[in-house]
């Protein structure tokens, strides 16, 4: 028996808010460090820190297995489960560290960045440490308790701020990045025994039921990390760190509303998703719904950030990252289509279908590649960002197709969901179009930073009025706003509870 299709959509939306919650304040606190790493430090130190990290990721994705989750899809998980699996991270750890201080030197040749393997060997440290992490802070996402995840993911983030501008200000250069990073992975390897107490015993005795799902999530991420970080290489590769630094910058901002929106609501969605995996009629409407409020909440941020970048690169980063515009423009498309397929992912590995993430990801990389080095050897930077795009079409096929075939949610349910705030993200484009013919970008600052500000505001405006006209024309059909709306009345009521004396 389930919960309840009511118990467990109010627990998931809840989690979702508080993961959503993690990511804001986790990205209020990264822009702010963005701005001042941005005036401390140049393009070359981002770039630098960026090639050691996609290095080191190349190294950690074939022994990642995705043990936590299977922790989190097994409702009956026992304490040789949980042994077996911190055993196994440890193991990694030790393996990718190894592995990350054996190739450093190779890799500064590969690149011709002699830089980067000193970052390498002081960040092979990260790797040992996540591996020792208490194994019980799974059960935070496991039991849908996500405030606890919210404390324990927010400490260590405002460990790393502090840490990363303290040393950016004293040094002036990459080093300060690579103590942020170590800072927060040994404030997390701290928390975790504090917040899920738990005794570490050595045992690989449930190895083959772990490995049986696992098995799966390695071929997944291998794709998908070869998919997301392709660009990262390529460019390296053949543009050198500068460009690397400027794309990665553009990168960052303009798909804030997939990481900072949707990551934190998939978190909470898997585990959601499993609990009602058997229930297949409870699972499609729980799916929509979802999906719909991912759409609601991230498609109008992502067009913004598309229609405002030449107002907010200047004002924020400066005029040094201008190249950062275009750039950011179209991959900005790319994290509306992301947005699309946002919680695919829990969805398959929740019916235990991890497969089918291989087969989209697969279809992604057959484009991805080559179109990655032939675009970007035509037109630098910018051709990886077409690139991206183009890859990510053939998903979005994939994922309706998929769904229907394999999980029984027809296209048509789907769309239902998703009209209203596709019509009405289309208006608020539209609308904001035009007004930047009326206010375009300015040369000073001030007049520019009340342009920007003006567009914000009306755009948000336009938004919010479109959805709540087409729900009331289409007689407030079921969707992703009653949702919104109680959510916010709940943290409404609550505040007032608080003041009431």
């Amino acid at each position: 028996m389930t919960e309840g299709s009511g118990g467990i959509g109010r627990r998931m939306a809840k989690g979702a808010a508080w993961m959503v919650a993690v990511r804001l304040i986790d990205r209020s606190i990264g822009l702010v460090s963005t701005v001042i790493l941005a005036r401390l430090l140049v393009p070359a130190d981002f770039g630098v820190v960026a090639l050691a990290v996609s290095v080191i990721a190349v190294l950690e994705i074939w022994a990642e297995f995705g043990f936590d989750l299977a922790l989190i899809r097994d409702q009956k998980a026992e304490r040789r489960h949980y042994d077996t699996a911190w055993t196994l991270m440890v193991l990694r750890g030790l393996i990718v560290a190894a592995a990350i201080s054996a190739s450093a030197g190779q890799m500064a040749l590969f690149f011709d960045e002699p830089r980067i393997e000193s970052v390498l060997y002081a960040l092979a440290l990260m790797s040992l440490i996540e591996g020792c992490q208490s194994i019980r802070v799974v059960d935070f996402r496991k039991n849908l308790e996500m405030h606890r995840e919210f404390r324990f993911l927010m400490t260590a983030r405002v460990v790393q701020f502090i840490a990363t501008i303290v040393f950016a200000y004293l040094w002036r250069d990459f080093w300060a990045l690579v103590v942020g990073i170590l800072a927060n992975r040994g404030t997390r390897l701290v928390l975790s025994y504090w917040m899920a107490p738990y005794l570490p015993r050595l045992t690989l005795s449930a190895f083959s039921e772990l490995f049986g799902f696992s098995k799966w999530v390695v071929v997944n991420s291998l794709l998908n990390f070869v998919t997301t970080r392709l660009d990262t290489f390529v460019i390296g590769r053949i543009s050198g760190v500068s460009s690397l630094g400027i794309y990665s910058m553009a990168y960052e901002i303009s798909n804030l509303a997939t990481t900072e929106l949707v990551w934190p609501i998939s978190r909470a969605l898997f585990p959601g998703f499993s609990r009602i995996a058997d229930h297949p009629e409870e699972l499609a409407r729980t799916y929509n719904l979802s999906l719909s409020v991912i759409v609601l909440a991230a498609l109008p941020v992502t067009a913004g950030i598309a229609l405002t970048a030449d107002y907010f690169v200047p004002i924020v980063l400066g005029n040094k990252w201008l190249a950062a515009i275009p750039i950011m423009q179209v991959l900005a498309l790319y994290g509306g289509l992301r947005v699309i397929i946002a919680n695919t992912g829990s969805l398959y590995l929740a019916v235990n279908k991890p497969f089918l993430i291989s087969i989209m990801a697969a279809a992604n990389l057959a484009i991805l590649a080559p179109a990655m080095v032939w675009l970007i050897q035509l037109y630098g930077p910018i051709g990886a960002a077409w690139a991206v795009v183009a890859g990510s079409l053939p998903m979005i096929v994939l994922m309706f197709v998929f769904n229907q075939i394999h999980v029984g949610i027809r296209f048509s349910e789907t769309l239902l969901f998703l009209v209203r705030p596709l019509c009405a993200c289309a208006l608020m484009i539209a609308g904001l179009l035009a007004l930047r013919d009326l206010l375009p970008p300015s040369s000073e600052f001030f007049e520019n930073l009340w342009r920007l500000l003006v567009l914000v505001a009306v755009g948000a405006a336009l938004y919010v009025a479109a959805i709540a006209v087409t729900w009331r024309l289409m007689r407030h059909q079921l969707g992703a706003e009653p949702i919104v709306w109680a959510l916010v009345r709940d943290r409404v009521r609550a505040v007032r509870l608080r003041r009431t004396p």
